[in-house]
């Protein structure tokens, strides 16, 4: 199987921004922030969502590039679920644990059950649970499921068209109608969570046709040095129109913008023409992606301590020392998101697969 280790990169990259937003989160609606700069520019950091609408289209791209469609929809889920959920639940518990211990008593809020059957903003709630950003993972394993069947039962072309439509009208309620109405992922009869999953998993099985159509064509096709040169400036041109909208601050009004502009730049990198994508095509940049996904699921544990506990008991430091503050936040919610890679996820999954799935 074909790998892809410059995505990982990418997909490395987009998880910290995600990490960035969330400590904007914490930081933009407290007054006391307000005159420390360093915050004021995380503060004005309203795009770092957008890291999990390329996740979406990521995961769209290698569910019809990976998945092995001959096995039926049972399997396929129960091979989804024992690569999500095992993270989700560590996550959980901990937070359960943690928040028992300080009521001294045992409750489980109804909204955590939510997250642990994988139906946070599917449709049968509006309100997220206390690890927040675990909606995403929801919404990629029934999507996922919904596009595995879609895929089985249906004739390639209709599907191609239906793959089309969906991403067109999804993105256009996405960024003309929902964005930015609704702080709870629901709005009007649809559900906000479902449609930026469609969206995005119907756009990474468009671009994964594109690459399917050219590919070939370039294996065959020897690029000149100033062919790989244009496609290097490229490359770096819409790296560096990324993270500048999604690390620092919005220089462009239009989300869609920044959707596209991460379509072209993934294309590139999965093409591998350019000497970026080429250069970051290596064992490092796989060992940082295969830590991003429990890195994502338990940043927000590191966050909600952060705003629960250091804030409340060690303001002057927070206040003094921004910078510090800031990068230990980021240290901490990578050293632990790595150790639950080692010491859970990569173990259980194993086990589970080789239990279950063989």
């Amino acid at each position: 199987m074909q790998y892809f280790r410059n995505i990982d990169f990418l997909r490395f990259l987009l998880c910290l921004s995600v990490i960035l937003r969330h400590i904007h989160n914490a930081v933009s609606d407290t007054d006391i922030f307000a005159n420390i700069k360093i915050y004021s520019i995380i503060g004005n950091n309203y795009l770092g969502y957008i890291p999990v609408d390329c996740f979406f289209i990521i995961s769209g791209f290698f569910l019809f590039f990976k998945t092995n469609f001959t096995q039926n929809i049972y399997k396929f889920m129960k091979k989804k679920l024992i690569r999500l959920l095992p993270v989700v639940l560590f996550a959980t518990i901990i937070f359960l644990t943690i928040y028992c211990l300080l009521k001294h008593k045992i409750y489980i809020p109804i909204k955590e059950v939510w997250t642990i059957f994988m139906m946070q903003n599917v449709g049968f709630t509006s309100e997220y649970s206390t690890l927040a950003n675990t909606w995403y993972v929801s919404v990629l394993f029934w999507v996922s499921c919904l596009y595995f069947y879609l895929y089985k039962i249906m004739d390639k072309k209709w599907f191609n068209i239906l793959m089309c439509i969906t991403a067109f009208l999804s993105y256009t309620y996405y960024f003309n109608v929902a964005a930015g109405i609704n702080v709870v992922h629901t709005d009007y009869i649809f559900n906000y969570g479902i449609i930026r999953g469609i969206a995005g998993i119907s756009l990474g099985y468009i671009i994964l046709q594109f690459y399917r159509d050219i590919i070939e064509k370039l294996r065959e096709e020897k690029f000149s040095l100033f062919h790989k040169l244009s496609l290097t400036a490229l490359e770096s041109i819409l790296l560096i129109f990324i993270s500048i909208n999604i690390f620092y601050k919005p220089v462009c009004s239009n989300c869609l913008l920044i959707i596209l502009a991460f379509c072209i730049l993934f294309t590139l990198f999965s093409l591998r023409q350019g000497f970026i994508s080429k250069l970051l095509d290596n064992n490092f940049s796989k060992i940082l992606g295969q830590y991003t996904y429990s890195i994502y699921v338990t940043h927000v544990l590191i966050r909600n301590f952060w705003i629960g506990y250091f804030y409340k008991f060690h303001q002057d430091l927070v206040l003094n020392y921004p910078i510090l503050n800031i990068l230990t936040i980021f240290i901490l919610a990578l050293l632990f998101g790595i150790f639950t890679y080692y010491f859970f996820e990569k173990p259980v999954t194993k086990y589970l697969i080789n239990k279950y799935c063989k």
